[in-house]
């Protein structure tokens, strides 16, 4: 019986090879959808409020085509209660999706508040579960609430001024950190690939025959 050893698990140089032309393939991906991203990013956070608008945009076309969607589920549902959630989600999403296309100020408006409501409540939740519980680090999650509680109080008290920038000065950032995120782990990828190959060793207790 073979001893048992790690080398056994040496990937043949064959395999080796086209696994770095792979991830090298994968690298220029990636590299060249992260810049493309951080371009956007850029170029959106250079405009916030025309950001906002194409956000709203696109989220209205998104619901549009999930509503659609869903009135499709309905005619293929096994069951009448699944069909009538169906149905009332399609209603809903189309609704919605078409109010946004038509009004995309009061889209972001009410986009900008309930996102604003949604940081008070959670920060308030944070700092009750903070002082109730004690969990480890509790301090850093009661900072943590009290930073959210402000942000979302800052975003209602604003509104509407904040409503036309606050949405696409998120996806603006999101964007440039995504696509930087995404060049980033292209240019390790290719860094790794250019790293000399590991010789390939034979495993523990075999011995090649004598010529």
């Amino acid at each position: 019986m073979k001893p048992y050893s790690m080398r056994s698990f040496d990937i043949p140089s064959q395999d080796a090879t086209a696994l770095g032309d792979w991830a090298r393939r994968r690298s220029v991906w990636l590299i060249g959808i992260g810049v493309l991203m951080c371009v956007i990013g850029v170029v959106a956070l250079g405009n916030v409020i025309a950001s906002t608008f194409a956000t709203v945009f696109a989220l209205g076309w998104l619901l549009i085509v999930g509503g659609v969607m869903h009135g499709f589920a309905v005619f293929t549902a096994h069951r009448w209660n699944m069909a009538l959630l169906d149905a009332l989600a399609a209603v809903l999403y189309l609704v919605v999706g078409v109010f946004a296309l038509r009004q995309p100020a009061y889209a972001a408006l009410m986009l900008t508040a309930v996102v604003a409501t949604i940081f008070m409540i959670s920060g308030i939740m944070r700092v009750i579960a903070a002082l109730a519980i004690a969990p480890p680090h509790w301090g850093w999650v009661a900072v943590h609430g009290i930073v959210s509680f402000a942000l979302g109080s800052v975003l209602y008290y604003s509104l509407p001024n904040s409503a036309l920038y606050f949405p696409g000065l998120v996806i603006a950032m999101d964007l440039t950190l995504s696509g930087a995120s995404l060049a980033a782990l292209g240019f390790s990828l290719r860094r790794l690939t250019r790293a000399p190959e590991a010789e390939v060793k034979e495993p523990i207790g075999e011995k090649r025959p004598a010529a």
